[in-house]
């Protein structure tokens, strides 16, 4: 018989969903202990790395990357399966986040990208679900860590891992996300271009909906039944939605950090292009930014035109066709949404 697992949350995500806005509220919360991009260096440095773009060679510090050359995913997956068993001897709840394209089955990438578009399909990393560290003694731990590695699922982890999570799954309107992660990637030195092979997978959120689907058909884990997906825009622009959020995840409301201090000039100091980039919004922040308009008053039309004028023809083009392929997801999201 199954040993019941204890709560646990894994979040994912995408990058420019303002999933860093979420974190940084729930992040010190004494209930929770936070693991952030697991899988990060895996994708992007290891050996198995499933990134197909070239990145720039300033884009990370170079000390980190001599550090993560080896890192594959099965290493990867035993520090989190470490960093969760460490949680739960705190008594405490793992809350873990990941973009989900660092971790997607590059078949399954293959399969549900555009047909005019080219992809290399790297091979698929064989992950295990089994015990890292000899020394852990919690019971829940060990049964899940002994399951068979059974994958249904459409990333590279084992469904008894992804059954064991409670899943959140945090979108965004994608005519604010594809060019907001284009502005990221140029300036964090990711030789992003239109036509590398990357770009059809990061401007999509198909990947999220993968997940969604899998979840609400095949997991049968005691914490995976019930699917949260979270809107960005109910995050940022509705007061009360975090307390809304915190009841439904059964923790202390008035342990969320509702502002805090910009990152010092020394914590940004040895992060490297690509990190800064993406967290520049969030780290010269004091707090949640709201919009001063909220999702549904997008008009498509008039975005078409700001891509133009922004980014030129060419890619404003691109983009304005990756938003409108994306829509369909999103709105697939949208009308499953907690709120």
């Amino acid at each position: 018989m199954a040993t019941k697992c204890p709560k646990r949350f894994f979040l994912f995500t995408h990058a420019r969903t303002t999933s860093n806005v979420l974190t940084t509220i729930l992040a010190k919360h004494p209930e929770l202990v936070y693991t952030d991009y697991p899988m990060h260096d895996a994708f992007f440095l290891g050996p198995e790395a499933l990134l197909c773009r070239t990145r720039g060679p300033d884009a990370v510090p170079q000390t980190h990357e001599a550090a993560k050359r080896g890192e594959t995913y099965q290493i990867a997956f035993n520090r989190l399966l470490d960093e969760v068993a460490s949680a739960e001897r705190q008594g405490k709840i793992p809350f873990i986040k990941e973009h989900v394209y660092f971790f997607m089955d590059p078949n399954v990438v293959a399969r549900n990208i555009p047909a005019d578009v080219p992809r290399t399909v790297k091979p698929c990393p064989v992950v295990v679900n089994r015990s890292a560290s000899k020394s852990i003694s919690n019971g829940s731990y060990n049964s899940l860590a002994s399951l068979p590695a059974i994958r249904t699922n459409p990333t590279v982890l084992p469904d008894s891992f992804l059954e064991s999570m409670t899943p959140l799954i945090l979108f965004r309107h994608p005519a604010l996300m594809i060019p907001s992660f284009y502005r990221a990637a140029q300036r964090g030195k990711l030789e992003i271009s239109i036509f590398d092979e990357d770009w059809p997978v990061n401007a999509s959120f198909r990947w999220l909906r993968l997940v969604y689907d899998w979840y609400a058909s095949h997991a049968t884990g005691t914490n995976a039944t019930s699917v949260m997906v979270i809107d960005s825009d109910d995050l940022i622009n509705s007061p009360g939605f975090t307390p809304r959020l915190c009841a439904r995840l059964g923790i202390d409301e008035r342990k969320l950090q509702t502002s805090w201090e910009p990152a010092t000039k020394a914590f940004r100091a040895d992060k490297g292009p690509m990190v800064s980039s993406f967290h520049s919004t969030l780290w010269d922040s004091t707090g949640i930014i709201r919009s001063t308009r909220r999702d549904c008053e997008i008009d498509i039309s008039v975005e078409r035109e700001k891509l133009r004028d922004e980014f030129g023809a060419e890619v404003g083009k691109s983009m304005a066709r990756y938003i409108d392929l994306a829509m369909e997801d999103y709105l697939y999201l949208r009308e499953r949404r907690f709120h």
